[in-house]
């Protein structure tokens, strides 16, 4: 549902660390089963150390970021 309206951010709750994914897209099963298809960008999205992630306007499918905070 999230890829399904092409989500830019999804936000998770409870694991009392901080996790953030690189920018992925079609991930519907767990972390461990990622693959080359799944990864748009797997630099740290930071301008200050590479460059951040983008996604060009009104072009679907373009991946999300994942963040587990608690």
């Amino acid at each position: 549902m999230l890829f399904k309206y092409d989500a830019d951010l999804i936000l998770q709750g409870h694991n009392h660390i901080y996790e953030r994914s690189y920018l992925v897209k079609d991930l519907v099963g767990k972390a461990m089963e990622i693959t080359d298809a799944n990864r748009v960008d797997t630099g740290l999205g930071r301008e200050d150390e590479g460059k951040p992630y983008h996604k060009k306007a009104g072009k679907p499918d373009q991946g999300t970021v994942f963040v587990t905070v608690a």
